[in-house]
């Protein structure tokens, strides 16, 4: 019998990412995700009962962090005035505005979250050789 454990632990960090989240389709747009964590552990055996008769068994768990899923900036001071004119939805022209930035989910309080994830799988076979 052959006992085989593996860990993965997977560190999504980046800096100013705007991408593919679980929320793209419902809004339709790609959204900035907050740094998170996903790890991921693996045991697995191997045995063989005969010559001929063999089996697999393989359990998987892991851990997603919680993370926001949309989160971006408002925009940027770019006349030096000290304001940041942002257009509310209005439709009217805002040069200060991130164009990626949506008033309905960015600000602080109405941001999408992901709650800490847990998930967990187990396989196995059995194999006849003739």
């Amino acid at each position: 019998m052959v006992c085989l454990v593996f860990v993965d632990h997977t560190y999504a960090m980046r800096d100013n990412w705007t991408g593919y989240t679980q929320v793209t389709d419902l809004l339709g747009k790609l959204t900035h995700a907050d740094q998170y964590l996903t790890s991921t552990a693996q045991l697995a055996f191997h045995g063989y009962i005969s010559r001929s008769f063999q089996f697999r068994a393989m359990g998987l768990v892991g851990l997603d962090s919680a993370h926001f899923l949309t989160h971006e900036d408002v925009g940027e001071d770019k006349d030096g005035d000290g304001l940041i004119i942002i257009s509310e939805g209005s439709g009217a022209p805002a040069p200060d505005q991130n164009p990626n930035y949506d008033f309905r989910v960015d600000p602080v309080g109405r941001r999408l979250r992901a709650e800490p994830a847990l998930f967990w799988g187990l396989s196995g076979t059995l194999s006849l050789s003739f």
